[in-house]
C-alpha cells in the first residue's frame, strides 16, 4: 500500500467565483495540495482562514467588503503561521508595495503560468518569498532607479558580484 502524501491545505480569497472554481480545478491535479475552503470576500476569507488554519492563503487585491491587504493584514495578526500569497491583475509599484509591507509571502500576477503558480505556493511554504519573474523584474528595476526595466543587454554590463546581488535582491 502506498503511503499518503501529506497535503498542503489552501484557502481561495476571491470575488470571482470562475476563478475560484478554476483554481480549485487545477489546484485538485496535485497530489500534495488541497483547497480546504473558499471565500468571496475578504470578511469571510480572513474568518474561515483564522477558524481552518490552512497552510497557505491564496488572496486577490481588490475585492468586496474588506480588501485583500486587510486580508493580509489580519491573518498576519490572527494566524501568523499561515503563508500568503497574492494572485491579481494589480502590477503597479503602489499595490506590490502595500501587499509585501502588509506581510505576503508571494506575488504573483494572473496571467502567469501554472508552473509560476504552483512554484510560488511550493516556495512560500518553505518559508521563502517568491514574486513572479513580471514583479521581480519591476522591484529591480525601481531599485535601480528606473521607470521602465532595462533591455536585458544592458545586464551585460554588470560585473559578476553585482549580477549575484541583484538575484539576490530580486529573491
Amino acid at each position: 500500500m502506498g503511503q499518503k502524501v501529506p497535503s498542503l491545505r489552501l484557502v481561495l480569497v476571491d470575488d470571482h467565483a470562475i476563478l475560484r472554481e478554476g483554481l480549485r480545478a487545477l489546484l485538485a491535479l496535485e497530489p500534495d495540495l488541497e483547497v480546504v475552503g473558499e471565500a468571496d470576500n475578504g470578511d469571510d476569507g480572513a474568518a474561515i482562514v483564522e477558524r481552518l488554519q490552512p497552510d497557505v492563503v491564496i488572496t486577490d487585491l481588490a475585492m468586496h467588503q474588506r480588501s485583500g491587504i486587510q486580508v493580509i493584514a489580519r491573518v498576519r495578526r490572527a494566524a501568523p503561521a499561515v503563508r500568503v500569497l497574492v494572485l491579481t491583475v494589480h502590477n503597479g509599484e503602489e499595490y506590490i508595495r502595500a501587499a509585501l509591507s502588509a506581510g505576503a509571502d508571494g506575488y504573483v500576477l494572473k496571467d502567469s503560468s501554472r508552473a509560476d503558480l504552483l512554484q510560488a505556493i511550493r516556495t512560500i511554504v518553505t518559508g521563502h518569498r517568491y514574486l513572479c519573474p513580471p514583479i521581480s523584474a519591476k522591484i529591480v528595476s525601481g531599485f535601480l532607479g528606473d521607470s521602465e526595466p532595462r533591455p536585458a543587454a544592458s545586464v551585460q554590463h554588470l560585473t559578476e558580484r553585482e549580477r549575484q546581488i541583484l538575484t539576490l535582491i530580486a529573491l
